[in-house]
């Protein structure tokens, strides 16, 4: 951060195989991203209401309805990626999907996967990015990856992604926003 001192430093320091130390720190990581992002809502004169760990990590809402769907991803290895058989990105894609299929996610939500994590170029979290959006790209490569990929980890994910129709998966990713590269806990503020 520079010269600029951080005004809240977390620090979860974990000892052997069973510590919970990285979940503190991703339920921490969450936290600070939700009231950072909600000041700059506040700041932008928007009402904020704010849902922490209900239909995803983070949920803001406007007159009662969500409308900003967040997934937080800290990742403690500065040189984790986001592929497209990442477990992050379809463990994710699953909530979204099934969220929507029986409607406790609104159809017209927004959804914002924060990520430590980088997107390699020509993946499908990359087309899903602000700049250089390639939806059509994206489903491309999803819909490949869940028609061959074998890991067993993502199996239900592929299964909910492909019982979606080609419109369904085409609408599923004009709401998706992967925002990659994002600060780490110790940077956001």
């Amino acid at each position: 951060m520079g010269e600029r001192e951080s005004l809240m430093s977390i620090e979860v320091v974990g000892r052997g195989k069973y510590s919970a130390a990285p979940s503190a720190l991703g339920y921490f990581y969450q936290i600070q991203y939700a009231l950072l992002e909600a000041l700059e809502r506040l700041s932008e004169g928007d009402r904020v209401r704010i849902s922490i760990e209900t239909l995803d990590d983070v949920v803001f809402e406007a007159d009662g309805k969500p409308i900003d769907i967040l997934q937080t991803k800290h990742h403690i290895n500065a040189s984790a990626s986001l592929t497209d058989t990442s477990p992050d990105l379809w463990k994710t894609l699953r909530i979204w999907i099934e969220g929507q299929a029986n409607q406790t996610i609104p159809a017209d939500a927004q959804f914002h996967m924060v990520t430590t994590a980088i997107c390699g170029e020509g993946t499908a979290a990359a087309y899903l990015r602000p700049n250089g959006r390639d939806e059509e790209k994206a489903l491309e490569r999803l819909s490949s990856t869940a028609s061959t990929s074998t890991n067993t980890k993502n199996a239900a994910a592929y299964r909910a992604f492909n019982a979606l129709d080609q419109k369904g998966r085409a609408n599923l990713l004009e709401c998706i926003l992967v925002l990659d590269s994002s600060p780490g806990q110790s940077d956001l503020i």
